[in-house]
């Protein structure tokens, strides 16, 4: 939900859910069930410009994935567990649109995302309840994301096509030392890790 009269407020939520395929020396294991959760808050104001209106924005995000291959368990025997991952981000961007002829409309996006914390959560657990869960923290990296969309306004409702991409890299995270009885003591970290999300955009705003 978007409000534009001179300040720009807008309000965003994603969710993203399917399975993906895993492959590690620990194995292969397919078909795991995976869902992403995004909430976002930001926060312009709108810098006219001849046909085109630039609005500089800044906010506050929320991110959170869940990767759950408890129960399940690899070709070569090892069990799998839930692992759950959300960051705490500020995104500070700009939006450009420019109005063309017969409703016709160009508008384009840059962000760049400042990492404010993130959190590991492995339920180790699942794997035997011997050994506990580990939350490993995360304090470094950043995000980038862009979209070019053409829109064609219809009566009351605008129609949309366009592209987008969204990146992002993360530093190693801190270590976790735990132990298990009667087998020795352990070190988990989550290591560094990039993701990239690439597609098209179909839309209608009203």
């Amino acid at each position: 939900y978007t409000y534009h009269s001179n300040f720009m407020l807008k309000i965003e939520g994603t969710a993203l859910w399917g399975n993906v395929d895993y492959n590690s020396p620990s194995g292969v294991l397919n078909g795991i069930p995976d869902a992403m959760y995004e909430i976002r808050g930001l926060a312009g104001y709108d810098i006219p410009v001849q046909s085109s209106a630039i609005t500089p924005y800044f906010g506050f995000g929320y991110r959170y994935l869940s990767d759950d291959s408890s129960g399940k368990t690899t070709n070569l025997g090892l069990k799998g567990y839930l692992r759950e991952i959300s960051y705490q981000y500020m995104p500070l961007g700009v939006t450009g649109v420019t109005k063309l002829d017969n409703g016709w409309a160009v508008d384009g996006n840059i962000e760049y995302d400042i990492f404010l914390r993130g959190d590991v959560n492995t339920h180790l657990s699942d794997v035997s309840p011997l050994v506990p869960d580990v939350t490993n923290s995360q304090s470094s990296g950043y995000g980038v994301r862009g979209s070019i969309d053409i829109s064609k306004k219809y009566g009351q409702f605008t129609y949309v096509v366009g592209i987008f991409d969204r990146y992002w890299n993360i530093d190693r995270s801190d270590d976790t030392v735990f132990s298990v009885r009667g087998v020795g003591v352990f070190t988990l970290y989550e290591p560094k890790n990039n993701s990239n999300e690439v597609g098209l955009n179909f839309g209608v705003r009203f």
